[in-house]
């Protein structure tokens, strides 16, 4: 996968508009859809690491090549390249959740594992009874902390 691939598919992970990347890089929008089609093939430096910020990530999620999983001895399976479909709004949900302090990183690793492995399943009931779950476990555990 290229770079404007990468871009993307974290832009398009992320729900934002290429004018809304655009402006966080301080880029044009025409600029970041040449990237993404790959009419602009070696972005400068520079326009790669306003991206990067730009969308949240480091400079080496853009940059780096995806590994078959045969060539990463060691290393625990994951997918790259490939996308995983979760119902709308279930991983913001998690994200929003510990941005306000009600999910721990552990607890968001927990929770992004289960939703891939009930996605992989095609288990689309079953995440939307473990979101419900979820919601009420943070919502009995957040009900009397002050706000």
């Amino acid at each position: 996968m290229d770079i404007g691939k990468r871009i993307r598919a974290l832009r398009e992970e992320r729900g934002l508009t290429q004018r809304e990347v655009a402006r966080r890089a301080g880029l044009t929008p025409s600029g970041v859809g040449f990237i993404e089609h790959g009419q602009t093939r070696n972005p400068s430096a520079e326009t790669v690491v306003a991206v990067a910020r730009a969308l949240g990530v480091p400079v080496e999620e853009l940059l780096r090549e995806p590994v078959p999983l045969d060539e990463a001895p060691g290393k625990e399976p994951r997918l790259e390249g490939t996308m995983i479909t979760f119902p709308e709004g279930a991983v913001d949900e998690v994200v929003k959740l510990h941005k306000q302090g009600k999910l721990s990183k552990a607890d968001v690793r927990e929770a992004i594992g289960k939703l891939t492995d009930l996605a992989l399943e095609n288990a689309t009931e079953e995440i939307e009874e473990y979101m419900a779950e979820m919601a009420a476990r943070v919502k009995e555990a957040h009900w009397d902390r002050p706000k």
